[in-house]
């Protein structure tokens, strides 16, 4: 109570805050038990960084952002997990032979107590974000060996349990092991940033491999028992057969959870020991992404949203499967949303659902195709279509006629790079005059691993490093130094956290599009590369890389993919 007084007259005598309002949430602290700087921000009264920092001041003890603290690796784990969570607490560093420890809660006395009694030594408190808190206790702390239990009570269950007791939809209540698992899995997948979970079959195990910014990371799992039971699990879930297991089947199925909403994309396929499942997270409530927030070059997003807001033509993004193609587009069409324009899209699967959009589920099997749907479409007076794959000549004659006809069309192409694209298209059978009279833009995209904001340190490259940039780049400004992460608990040790979109633009201008309507193709390329203003995908890549982004290896092997 005292200090919170002590930070309530600092805000009064900086006049941040009134004492009418400071009043108000001594009041309201009364009734709700919360301390008067949580009030604060809850309220939006003030900015939590200067709460917290004022609440650090009035204690006596340092205040810091978790995200960019170099945590010790060798002490962040000398608190079990269980404490670490009942108390909000984890140690980050040795200060003087005293552990440092964060905390959202520093005047929690028992926890003090009990957390000095464990680790036998004497603490010093730091005062830190509550959320970021928790997420570095998830990152720290991840559920691999829970999931290494899970399985083992699941195998002693087999026998007597078998497969009964399944539902036919997901509960987080139920403590059926089998159940449990799935929700660790589940769990473990949404705190450690994971795209895919794939289950795979072998002799006499099974892994559990989980995709975190495009790396694989596999667990094995030795009682091989388990496999059929998980796997059953998912295709009930996924209102998949589960009696079929010669054949492939594809399925989905969404999970509410109190910390996220998500759908699991579910793929199964037989393979020599069983059959191997993958399933893609598709976040609900996280994949709608402004294009102010993807990070690109200045120029590069004026360009699209001069293109985007035009009322006709065609907008292509191009890129291998898990390049953010998807992620880009639904940014662009969130951009354009409106009462005022009607948007259509077709798309296999639907990815993430957005309000104010009709959207259409492309299934092949019953007739409904992307050209199907793409002619039925234009019988709806749509104002903007989008097309979530150009994989024929008959879908991609419809979308560059729609763009003729007055529409604005969306569509991705499987390209390695924006320039390929319109061969490509050609390629296919369109005809030059549908291709330069409808594109507008092609954008290709790829993703890198991000360094960790943590661990990130200088590296100078080798001989035959330099070698490969001065001969891949011809002096385009390559830095001396590049950076990349070494590894610690906050990056999971792998020295990289999150994925950068790394974008190539091309802009169809008229010199362009002349040597195209004489099918000039070696012209055609030839002039975009010669533009100053255009940025391969390497070139772009390694921008990130001197800017102290992503690394060095990163560039090589995204251009590697290309070349």
């Amino acid at each position: 109570m005292v200090k919170d007084i002590t930070v309530a007259k600092v805000l009064i005598a900086r006049k941040i805050l009134s004492e009418k309002q400071v009043k108000a949430a001594l009041e309201q602290k009364k009734t709700s038990g919360k301390s008067l700087v949580k009030i604060f921000i809850e309220e939006n009264l003030i900015e939590e960084d200067l709460a917290l920092t004022l609440y650090a001041d009035a204690l006596e003890i340092p205040y810091a952002n978790l995200k960019y603290f170099p945590m010790n690796s060798k002490v962040v784990e000398d608190l079990p997990e269980s404490l670490a969570r009942r108390f909000r607490a984890i140690p980050i560093g040795l200060a003087k032979g005293n552990y440092l420890i964060a905390m959202s809660d520093p005047e929690d006395v028992l926890a003090i107590d009990e957390i000095e009694r464990k680790l036998k030594a004497n603490i010093r408190p730091v005062l830190v974000k509550e959320v970021d808190l928790v997420e570095t206790i998830d990152s720290v702390f991840r559920k691999t060996s829970e999931i290494s239990s899970l399985v083992g009570q699941v195998g002693e269950g087999l026998d007597t349990e078998g497969l009964s007791g399944f539902e036919d939809e997901l509960s987080v209540d139920t403590n059926a092991p089998i159940i449990q698992l799935l929700n660790s899995l589940f769990d473990d997948a949404l705190a450690s940033g994971v795209s895919d979970i794939h289950i795979e079959p072998a002799k006499d195990n099974f892994k559990i491999r989980q995709r975190i910014d495009g790396v694989l990371h596999e667990q094995v799992m030795k009682d091989k028992s388990v496999l059929s039971a998980m796997i059953s699990r998912i295709k009930l879930m996924a209102k998949l057969n589960i009696s079929e297991k010669r054949l492939p089947q594809d399925g989905s199925f969404a999970v509410n959870t109190s910390k996220s909403k998500f759908a699991m994309r579910v793929s199964t396929l037989p393979v020599k020991y069983g059959e191997s499942v993958v399933m893609r997270i598709l976040r609900q409530d996280g994949g709608l992404t402004e294009l102010s927030k993807i990070h690109m070059p200045i120029n590069i997003r004026k360009t699209i949203l001069k293109n985007i807001h035009q009322p006709n033509g065609v907008v292509l993004v191009t890129g291998p499967t898990g390049s953010g193609k998807s992620t880009l587009l639904y940014a662009m069409l969130n951009e354009l949303n409106s009462p005022e324009t009607k948007i259509i899209t077709a798309e296999d699967p639907i990815e993430y659902t957005m309000p104010g959009l009709n959207q259409v589920h492309v299934q092949s099997k019953i007739g409904l195709t992307f050209a199907s749907v793409l002619r039925s479409m234009l019988r709806q007076d749509p104002d903007i279509i989008m097309v979530g794959e150009i994989r024929d000549l008959e879908t991609a004659e419809i979308s560059l006629q729609a763009a003729m006809t007055g529409h604005l069309v969306f569509s991705t192409v499987h390209t390695n790079d924006s320039v390929s694209t319109p061969e490509r298209l050609l390629d296919l059978g369109v005809q030059p005059f549908l291709v330069t009279s409808s594109i507008r833009i092609v954008v290709a995209q790829r993703l890198v691993r991000k360094n960790c904001d943590i661990c990130a340190e200088e590296y100078v490259p080798d001989k035959n490093e330099k070698v490969w940039l001065d001969n891949i780049f011809k002096n385009y400004g390559i830095p001396e130094k590049f950076y990349q992460g070494k590894g610690c608990s906050s990056c999971n040790k792998t020295g990289y956290k999150g994925r950068l979109p790394v974008i190539e633009l091309l802009e169809l201008t008229e010199d362009r599009l002349d040597y195209l309507r004489r099918n000039e193709l070696s012209e055609f390329k030839q002039s975009v590369l010669d533009d100053p203003n255009f940025k391969t995908l390497g070139m772009a890549a390694l921008e990130h890389a001197r800017d102290k982004l992503t690394s060095l290896k990163e560039v090589v092997k995204l251009v590697g993919g290309i070349e």
